[in-house]
């Protein structure tokens, strides 16, 4: 009679039922609440100036969130640019509050700053860019990155979402 778990690097242990008794048993793959991973698709025509501006500004609204956990893993980065840049977002609500509602909050705002900046979206598994070519760097009325301001955008710590709803 035993118990087999495995290790992280995920070889099997056994242990027997009366050693597993005694031990303090940690599960690392559960967590009090739901991860938010979003990865999004941007026009490959798009300055990386813009680019890099708007995954600053994610990387600010999770930090300047009171509804994400701030000891937990977060990231918000350019993980590929096989289609287009891929951007990458992670973060941990805080405990009670949806996942769903702190991702439509963060969307809504991110999305903004993406208008904001001129940032064509694209989907992320196609082969066909469809952004519109005037949205490039060698365009006259192209708006330069550092004019933009997204700090209105930033989550408001008193507009909060109910707690304790899925």
């Amino acid at each position: 009679m035993y118990v087999v778990i495995r290790n992280f690097e995920m070889k099997q242990t056994w242990i027997s039922h009366k050693a597993f008794n005694e031990l303090i048993i940690q599960n690392w793959t559960r967590r009090p609440t739901k991860t938010v991973l979003l990865n999004i698709g941007i026009s490959c025509r798009c300055p990386l100036a813009r680019v890099e501006k708007l995954t600053t500004f994610g990387k600010s609204w999770i930090q300047h969130s009171p509804e994400i956990q701030q000891t937990n893993y977060q990231k918000c980065h350019i993980t590929k640019t096989a289609n287009g840049y891929n951007i990458e977002v992670i973060f941990f609500p805080s405990i009670g509050v949806s996942h769903r509602g702190i991702r439509q909050k963060f969307l809504v705002a991110f999305m903004a700053a993406a208008e904001r900046l001129d940032i064509p979206f694209v989907p992320l598994q196609i082969m066909n860019n469809f952004a519109d070519p005037t949205t490039n760097s060698s365009s006259p009325d192209v708006i330069e990155a550092s004019k933009v301001t997204l700090d209105d955008l930033l989550p408001d710590p008193n507009d909060l979402l109910p707690t304790g709803i899925e």
